[in-house]
């Protein structure tokens, strides 16, 4: 399938200030917010050149490039979708899968601080109806040491015509995997599984009595915290959520093994609770990220710790950090990676939706510079993003120091 031509539409913007940070000596942040919009037009157009092309036609990208929490420009481009000549605004949606999966984890943390839980609480304390799963413990959904298999086998299973409308993550999906064997003893690997974090989100809900929007804007999106006005939690189906017209469509190519390709725009996130069901923009995900990984901000010192503890995916024991040779490490919901002798350590992740929606972030602690774009689509070469992310950053540490 050919791809359309895009047109570019870019924005200046300016972020308000959610945090307190030193800005660096240099130019003036007006300045700096047209550079680096110009800067994020710039990459947007490289990326297309290089990775539009695939046979995942990809219509629609937004990037957002930030000095700090108030200095920083987006850019977006192209179309709202295959079948969708609209050009892409600045507030479009796009689906931001497990990125998902540290908002969770925040408010877990939050009420691990206030006492209302613990990361050594066992699943079988609040999930009886689980006796298989009863000596999991809070941490290891978090980590991912679990030892509970991924859902992609039994959502296989369901007819194309079942996302079309709500799936139950407890009687279509918990339930039939409670009766599969861990792949591992809890604690003794390491192994993805969205379904720690369906878990999870029920936990939180369980725990306050409350659905878990209302935790979500209490510690996270609310007035209160970061004020994230285009970041929404969709139960079911995003038309039901949010306008969808500023929701980014796509094509799913083979999605859970259901072929051929299938407009994924408005199927259910529901099967996804507390995994992959949030929607946002680059710069709602860029604030968030400035929140999430400042101590101080959405969580304690303490909790920001445990957070920031590290595990080997090899064998799900703690670990210092990324390597060159272990170049990815998991935390509680979020990631770190070693890119490059420039970029030994940097705070990222990639949610990937059906769809093939490709949400990432990436933020050096080091120069407090980070990165946030999205596209719907998949790209030709995968490798090719951590690529991407390196020069952005690249070229923020000249921008942001001027």
């Amino acid at each position: 399938m050919r791809l359309k031509s895009f047109k570019a539409a870019c924005i200046v913007v300016s972020c308000t200030a959610i945090i307190s940070c030193n800005n660096r000596v240099g130019a003036a942040p007006a300045q700096q917010e047209i550079e680096l919009t110009t800067a994020a037009q710039n990459y947007i157009k490289t990326f297309l050149s290089n990775e539009g092309k695939s046979n995942y036609p990809i219509t629609a990208m937004t990037l957002t490039m930030s000095c700090n929490a108030t200095v920083s420009g987006t850019a977006t481009a192209g179309t709202m979708g295959v079948n969708n000549p609209n050009p892409v605004p600045l507030n479009a949606l796009f689906r931001i899968g497990s990125i998902t999966k540290s908002f969770v984890s925040v408010i877990i943390l939050n009420l691990a601080d206030e006492g209302k839980l613990s990361l050594d609480d066992t699943i079988g304390k609040y999930f009886p109806q689980y006796p298989e799963w009863s000596n999991i413990t809070v941490r290891q959904m978090l980590n991912m040491t679990s030892g509970l298999q991924d859902d992609d086998g039994i959502l296989g299973q369901l007819p194309i015509s079942a996302f079309d409308s709500y799936i139950d993550p407890v009687t279509q999906i918990l339930n039939p995997l409670s009766t599969m064997n861990l792949l591992f003893p809890s604690g003794n690997g390491w192994s993805y599984s969205n379904p720690d974090y369906i878990l999870l989100a029920l936990l939180v809900e369980q725990i306050t009595g409350q659905p878990f929007e209302t935790s979500l804007t209490k510690y996270i999106t609310g007035p209160n915290k970061l004020n994230l006005t285009n970041t929404f939690f969709v139960r079911n189906l995003p038309s039901q959520t949010v306008n969808p017209n500023l929701v980014v469509n796509n094509l799913c190519f083979d999605c859970f093994n259901h072929q051929p390709e299938v407009d994924w725009t408005n199927k259910t996130l529901s099967f996804d609770f507390g995994a992959g069901n949030i929607l946002s923009t680059s710069q709602d995900i860029s604030k968030y990220v400035y929140g999430l990984f400042t101590p101080g901000v959405l969580l304690s010192n303490k909790e920001f710790q445990q957070l920031t503890t590290w595990y080997s995916l090899q064998n799900g024991q703690q670990v210092n950090g990324p390597t060159a040779t272990a170049s990815t490490v998991f935390g509680l919901g979020v990631s770190a990676i070693y890119l490059s002798n420039n970029h030994q350590f940097l705070y990222q992740f990639t949610g990937v939706e059906p769809g093939y929606y490709v949400f990432s972030y990436a933020v050096d602690p080091d120069t407090n510079h980070a990165v946030s774009f999205a596209i719907n689509g998949y790209p030709a070469n995968v490798a090719y993003l951590n690529i991407f992310i390196g020069n952005v950053l690249d070229s923020l540490g000249t921008i942001c120091q001027q």
